[in-house]
Parts: C-alpha cells; structure tokens; sequence
C-alpha cells in the first residue's frame, strides 16, 4: 500500500516538475501588459475558464454575423462602385489609345518637316 502511495505520490511531484512556473508568470505580465483585464481577472480568479471561453466565442460569432450583415448591406453599393470603376477604366483605356495616336500623328508631322 504504501509503494502505491509513494508512486502517486512520485507522479504527482514528475507532474508539477514539467509546469514552467516562470513561463506562466512571463504569460501572466505579459496579459497585464496589454491590460486585457477580462482574460487576466479569468485567470486570476480562478473561475470558470470554460464559460468564459464559451461567452468569448458566442461574442466572437455575433461579430462575425454582424460583419457579414454589414457586408450583405453594403453588396449593392459595392457592386455599383465596381461597374462604375469598370467604366473609368474604359474610358482611361481609350483615353490612353487617342493619346498614343496623337503622339504617333505628331512624330509624323516632326518627320515630315
């Protein structure tokens, strides 16, 4: 019995031996260095980790779709400004042909005199 205890006992202690304490005071500063004061009060609380993972997620979800409804209301406009900087674009392109054009019709006229 007392080998079984001395055995817990030694894994328990192998256990503690892998946790980096200074690591996870360098994460702990490093938390209050960014004034995260949610993540850090979690943390140092000792709460309920998994519950405020759950409500950090549900928040993270509701940004998304409130990043995709902002997006579906915007499609149209941003369709419109597309069609409208496709035809710019023409209008360049051709803008760009009659001034090369020019520029070959005026070598010609310096060629000629």
């Amino acid at each position: 019995m007392t080998e079984v205890v001395e055995k817990v006992a030694s894994d328990e202690l192998a256990a503690l031996a892998l946790i980096d304490l200074e690591a996870l005071e360098a994460e702990v500063s490093a938390l209050d260095e960014t004034k995260d004061g949610d993540i850090l009060a979690a943390i140092r609380g000792g709460g309920d980790l998994t519950g405020f993972a759950e409500s950090v997620e549900a928040e993270l979800e509701n940004s998304q779709r409130s990043s995709i409804q902002d997006f579906m209301e915007s499609s149209e406009d941003l369709a419109a400004l597309h069609k409208e900087i496709n035809v710019c674009d023409n209008v360049l392109a051709r803008m760009e042909q009659m001034l090369l054009s020019f520029q070959t019709d005026l070598g010609s006229i310096l060629l000629q005199n």
